[in-house]
């Protein structure tokens, strides 16, 4: 008997041969509108783990973290720890140091001008932050702002730009070498540490290959305070920036999630250091690319079957993502592999599917996709994190998600029981209503507005919850002539616990009452302290005086330093009681109606320099006024105000000086501003007792300070006095060489002699 073989059968060769165009041409489409892009950034997420690498080690993130703010415990910061941080670096070695801080506000007067003083030493080391923000115009409408430092800033540092964008989805992968703001040019923060601002296209995308934990990161903190080591710095470029996840500038990137704003421009600079400024394939090479995928496979998979065909696609689509993986590893190039995987499955999928009813693949597509979309609902309310409840017309649960079952329990929210079990009954009329609606199904319960309602557990807890119902009408179709088409409605209930938010409202109203009644308690003291103290002392004061002037009859010499003693105690004690009441009418903000006057420059720093002449005779130590006679330039203030804080200045500058030491005092207009500056040859201080010596009841303990007495309020009061005028003061001091006092008049108060000639 003959036999016969059949072999298996194979994938029908296409009709016509214009399936080859059709396919490049719907390559081409995708090309070009870029849907499968996402496709190509899963793929290019795989290179990079599959292939990471270490950083250069040239450039260090000074890290503004959890710790540096948990110790210096303030923020924001004072701008002056940043000018110190920026002298530690440069004292260090740093090549160069860019700031990923936004500067384009100014803050208190002292700290900006410290800062400053820093950058205009070291300003061409120094790179400054700017960016761009939407914003919305007076009519609503959004517009680009620039965001750049202030001008005092600004003017010494190079600007770079921080800006960077996001992809479709969500995550930052390509960054600019150069950015326009404004029709200005900016190099990127990357470019300007490396010295490479242009590229053909200007945008390349990062290499997330490079290792975070391989970049060198040095705390804040220790920064500041000097406590690193010089080698870890020296010739290197330097970012400071914000990396705790408090301060929020947090980027979602691939493979590591998400990075801090400034170590994403760390990683951007590798990529340039090292040459990995990814650029990707150019789009004809890829379609040319895919048209060959095409041409080669479209007859071969004709000829096999289904089997080798379903091989040959699986170990092309392996081989072509080993190859485009150690392309990348090697090269700065990154090829786009979705396009030429859809081409080879495009190809496949039309010889597979060309013998299979189109009829039967409808529906299973159909099947497919309407099984997924199920499937993504249900995800959904099965992992919301708030409560969700379908009920029935009855006002019985059909279902519960398990957050609504973790809130309550299963067995409450179990099928078929009824709703009004969860809650309970409310207190006022229109929650009464609502809950009533709600318990019998009624649609007037789907209002669309949230309710606070109360929840009860099992065991008789009870939960603060926020309950929004709405109404879904499910349409169910025509099944046959027996089973009519329908539409259900159901209530869904969305609940969400807001105890701890409740919790911290009520913490917030009860610290804001607290705070109201210790400001009530403080001007009730004050007024106290007015009337109760400084009217006996007066008398105290008076009677000691008509004493000693013999009012009351003649005292012998022992009687006259008594009486004496009397009145010089309680002047001194007056004193005291005066600058405590007055710095605490400053701290709580009493002195603002300042009695302006205007007055010669010149003549006020006299004045107090005559006040003060004996008590510095005294003393033994030469006080001198260097300021020009001849300089006419007026300054309207409070002249008492000032003349206090000029006096408080020299008084400590006489107290804390050496014998036949020497005080100047100078007074001299620059740039439409006064600067009134005292300087000592007495004892001096460190940085930490000059930032300490002008904080209110601060005496700083030494030998030298011993016996001298005071309240501590002297400096802090004059400082207080000249920030009212909008001025500032600062402090200079080196330990046994000497205090200078630094007092600056804004310009808007400082005008010439000659009428209508007033200080910018």
């Amino acid at each position: 008997m003959a036999q016969t073989t059949t072999a298996e059968p194979s994938i029908g060769q296409p009709r016509h041969y214009r399936t080859y165009g059709l396919i490049i041409v719907a390559v081409a489409l995708l090309q070009l509108t870029g849907l499968l892009r996402f496709v190509d950034r899963e793929l290019a997420d795989v290179r990079f783990q599959a292939a990471t690498r270490a950083a250069s080690q040239q450039i260090v993130l000074v890290e503004m973290d959890a710790r540096s703010l948990a110790e210096l415990d303030v923020w924001p910061w004072p701008r002056r720890h940043y000018a110190t941080a920026l002298e530690n670096l440069v004292a260090a070695g740093a090549r160069q140091v860019a700031f990923d801080i936004d500067f384009s506000a100014a803050s208190e007067a002292g700290n900006d001008a410290t800062f400053e003083a820093a950058l205009r030493r070291n300003g061409d080391k120094v790179r400054l932050s700017v960016f761009q923000q939407v914003g919305t115009d007076a009519a609503g409408e959004p517009y680009l702002h620039a965001t750049r430092p202030i001008d005092r800033f600004r003017q010494y540092a190079e600007l770079v730009s921080i800006n960077v964008r996001p992809d479709a989805d969500g995550l930052v992968r390509s960054y600019r070498a150069t950015s326009s703001i404004d029709g200005h040019d900016y190099a990127s923060i990357a470019a300007a540490l490396t010295g490479i601002d242009r590229f053909a296209s200007n945008l390349f995308s990062i290499d997330y290959g490079i290792r975070p934990d391989t970049i060198p990161r040095i705390s804040f903190i220790d920064v500041w305070r000097g406590d690193f080591d010089p080698t870890e710095i020296e010739h290197r470029s330097i970012i400071i920036g914000a990396t705790a996840v408090e301060l929020g500038d947090r980027l979602a990137v691939p493979i590591w999630h998400n990075l801090s704003g400034p170590m994403l421009n760390v990683i951007a600079a590798e990529s340039l250091l090292q040459d990995r400024a990814l650029q990707s394939l150019h789009p004809i090479l890829t379609l040319l690319l895919a048209s060959a995928i095409v041409v080669i496979f479209t007859p071969a998979f004709a000829r096999w079957s289904w089997r080798q065909a379903t091989m040959a696609t699986t170990v092309t689509s392996l081989s072509g993502f080993v190859a485009t993986a150690v392309v990348q590893h090697y090269m700065p190039i990154m090829v786009d592999l979705a396009v030429i995987l859809f081409a080879l499955t495009l190809t496949f999928g039309i010889s597979l599917f060309s013998r299979i009813d189109q009829q039967h693949l409808r529906i299973i597509l159909d099947g497919i996709a309407a099984n997924r979309r199920r499937a993504l609902l249900q995800t959904v309310v099965e992992q919301s994190a708030d409560g969700v409840l379908i009920l029935d017309d009855a006002g019985g649960i059909i279902a519960a998600n398990p957050s609504c079952a973790r809130l309550f329990s299963k067995e409450m929210t179990a099928p078929e029981s009824p709703v009004q079990a969860l809650f309970v009954p409310a207190t006022d009329e229109t929650s009464a209503i609502f809950l009533e609606h709600l318990s019998a199904s009624d649609p007037r319960a789907a209002d669309g507005i949230p309710h606070e309602v109360i929840g009860v557990r099992p065991d008789g807890d009870r939960i603060e919850l926020e309950l929004l119902v709405n109404e879904v009408a499910v349409n169910h179709g025509r099944i046959n002539r027996q089973i009519a088409a329908s539409v259900q409605r159901n209530l869904v209930c969305t609940i969400r616990d807001i105890t701890e938010r409740k919790r911290m409202d009520a913490m917030k109203h009860r610290a804001l009452e607290e705070s109201l009644q210790a400001a009530r308690a403080k001007s009730d003291f004050l007024a106290t302290m007015n009337h109760e103290l400084r009217t006996p002392l007066n008398h105290i004061i008076g009677f000691a005086e008509m004493l000693r002037e013999g009012y009351t009859g003649p005292l012998n010499e022992k009687q006259l330093d008594y009486a004496s003693g009397i009145a010089a105690s309680g002047k001194d004690l007056l004193h005291l009681i005066s600058e405590i009441l007055e710095y605490a009418n400053l701290d709580k903000g009493a002195f603002t109606d300042l009695k302006e006057e205007d007055v010669t420059a010149f003549a006020l720093v006299e004045g107090c320099v005559d006040a003060m002449r004996d008590r510095a005779s005294d003393a033994n130590i030469d006080l001198m006024n260097t300021a020009n006679a001849t300089d006419s330039t007026m300054i309207r203030v409070d002249q008492g105000a000032i003349r206090q804080a000029l006096l408080n200045i020299l008084s400590n500058a006489i107290k804390f000086n050496k014998p036949d030491g020497r005080i100047l005092v100078d007074a001299q207009a620059s740039d439409g501003e006064l600067y009134i500056v005292v300087s000592d040859t007495g004892i001096g201080m460190t940085p930490q007792q000059a930032e300490y010596a002008l904080q209110p009841f601060s005496r700083i303990e030494g030998a030298m300070r011993r016996g001298k007495d005071g309240t501590g309020l002297g400096l802090p009061l004059a400082k207080s006095l000249i920030e009212a005028h909008g001025g500032s003061l600062t402090l200079h001091s080196i330990p046994d060489q000497g205090t200078t006092v630094y007092v600056t008049i804004p310009a808007r108060r400082v005008f010439s002699a000659a009428p209508g000639t007033a200080g910018a």
